[in-house]
């Protein structure tokens, strides 16, 4: 399995692209079957793998394993696998295959919860490094790949391979140049790893074309590098070996000025609303031993990929087990029903409309829809591809249809979800926004770069903070700007930052399963809180190897 993050599926010839930038994969997908209408559950990866991993609607995230990434919602701390739930890879582990990552993403390593499913995880970042992009590119990866295979053929094995080159950021090198042209072009609108200056600011024509060749130039130099292990499995004679080709979720590349500020997404080029850019991803099959040439143009989804891929290796759900998703082979056959709809968390893709939903828990709880309570946005994905006209006001018989398919498929599983928890303290770091700190505060949000935080006004109460959080002890730290008093039980300490550092509190214990400080503002100026970061104890701490990973984080624009 080739995971190519944040890679969207019309960016690939296969899926109809005019320009030429995946022509390994192209002959692959034309001897193999091609999923065109293929969804993501997420558009952020923490969400996105785990969903894929565990075939499961909703799934706690992965955790950043940083006290300096705010991705956690308080509620994420407690939630835990259902009783049913397996990861796909576990079960192939339980019908004898040698199971293994190589990955070139930091939230996949070897220390991480992801990496606990595989017999084996190889995180490339720590054991070859991380170049300007803050990944491993994908020749050394590539070459990892090759020389894990030759290990190991003797076994049946199920190998995943997790590649970043389409991931932020982007340069202008290589198959970039080649794709864009001999014309000059002064890149000013541009800095020097792809991301533009000024989001509010429509693209140029030129803009565009630059912005283009970087992304496909990620595409078509990921594709060479995919086709050198296509031709080793061919040399080596392991043609029974099954490729499958996907990715997490898309890329938004600008495709409208403002577009991610008005939607509140992060300066990444990835995350936000499930628009069809991040939410449509590529998903190829192949192996010509067992399938036939094909296209389907069905709804698919990240949750049938784990039981197709199991049914592809004829790995047996391990009893007691069941996934969210189905098995696409049967799909094909005729001997399943297709599948009516592609869902998210936050909305629905049936036929050629599209609904977000602003509240979805409101739709998966006890109490009946309320028709007049719902508020979201409504897209004809065929007369309006680009997602800019709202239909939800003018076709709220239509919304309430689709809330109605949203709550039936859904409601289910989320109560599952929602069941499945557990006071177990996580073993990864992680850190909380200030969005989710104090509901009753008189600190006003702002936005500060990537981040949701809160700040106060001369004469403001001190913020008082409750947070639900599995007990035990952690490392606390905080990002701040300004001067603050912090108090946490019976310690109280001054603390100051400037957003470059996060200066730490120290060792803290977290009893009842909540959370509890206050943060007190001194001196004349305004004092900011993004976020507080947690770290549970862990018997050795590498200084160096953690630096690194700051580092690399930083690089893919995660980290400030």
């Amino acid at each position: 399995m080739i995971l190519l993050d944040a890679a969207r599926s019309d960016r690939f010839s296969a899926y109809g692209y005019e320009h030429p930038t995946t022509p390994v994969m192209d002959e692959l997908a034309a001897a193999g079957v091609v999923f065109e209408q293929h969804y993501a559950q997420d558009t952020a990866t923490r969400m996105s793998v785990p969903s894929y991993l565990y075939s499961r609607y909703f799934v706690a995230p992965i955790f950043p394993n940083s006290a300096h990434v705010p991705f956690s919602h308080p509620d994420n701390l407690f939630q835990r696998p259902d009783d049913e739930a397996i990861s796909f890879v576990r079960a192939f582990e339980e019908a004898g295959f040698l199971t293994a990552a190589i990955s070139a993403h930091n939230w996949t390593g070897e220390d991480t919860p992801f990496a606990e499913e595989f017999i084996e995880t190889h995180s490339t970042s720590a054991r070859i490094g991380a170049g300007k992009q803050g990944y491993t590119l994908a020749e050394k990866v590539i070459d990892y790949t090759i020389d894990w295979i030759d290990e190991n053929r003797e076994h049946d094995f199920f190998l995943y391979v997790h590649l970043m080159d389409t991931h932020f950021p982007h340069y202008f090198d290589g198959e970039a140049q080649t794709l864009f042209g001999a014309s000059t072009y002064n890149a000013s609108s541009f800095k020097n790893n792809g991301w533009p200056k000024d989001l509010r600011s429509p693209l140029s024509a030129e803009d565009r074309r630059y912005l283009d060749a970087m992304y496909d130039g990620s595409l078509r130099y990921a594709d060479g590098q995919i086709g050198r292990l296509v031709e080793h499995l061919r040399k080596r004679g392991l043609e029974r070996t099954a490729i499958a080709i996907t990715s997490d979720h898309g890329e938004n590349l600008l495709e409208g000025p403002g577009r991610y500020e008005e939607d509140g997404a992060s300066i990444l080029t990835h995350g936000g609303p499930w628009y069809e850019p991040v939410a449509r991803i590529p998903f190829i099959l192949y192996d010509p031993s067992r399938l036939q040439p094909a296209r389907y143009a069905g709804p698919t989804e990240g949750v049938d990929v784990g039981p197709t891929l199991l049914a592809l290796g004829g790995v047996p759900v391990p009893l007691g087990k069941r996934f969210d998703g189905v098995d696409l082979l049967e799909v094909l056959d005729g001997q399943a029903e297709p599948k009516p709809h592609a869902l998210y968390n936050h909305g629905i893709r049936s036929g050629r409309y599209k609904c977000l939903f602003d509240e979805p828990e409101a739709l998966l709880g006890e109490q009946p829809i309320d028709p007049e309570k719902l508020t979201g946005r409504l897209f004809d994905l065929e007369e309006d591809p680009g997602e800019r006209v709202n239909l939800f006001e003018d076709r709220r018989d239509l919304v309430e249809q689709l809330a109605s398919e949203y709550r039936e498929a859904l409601k289910a599983p989320y109560d599952r979800f929602v069941a499945a928890r557990s006071g177990e303290q996580p073993r990864s770091a992680f850190a909380i926004s200030a969005k989710h700190l104090s509901s009753e505060s008189s600190w006003r949000p702002v936005r500060v770069g990537i981040n949701d935080c809160l700040s106060n006004e001369p004469g403001d109460e001190p913020l008082e903070i409750e947070i639900p959080m599995p007990d035990g002890p952690y490392d606390l730290t905080l990002k701040l700007r300004g001067e603050a008093v912090v108090e946490v039980a019976d310690q109280r300490q001054a603390v100051q930052g400037d957003f470059r550092e996060m200066p730490r509190f120290g060792a803290i214990a977290v009893e009842g399963e909540t959370f509890r400080a206050t943060v007190t503002p001194q001196g004349e100026a305004a004092t900011t809180l993004c976020f507080l970061g947690f770290t549970p104890p862990v018997s050795e701490v590498d200084a160096a190897a953690q630096e690194a990973r700051l580092q690399r984080l930083r690089t893919l624009g995660y980290v400030q």
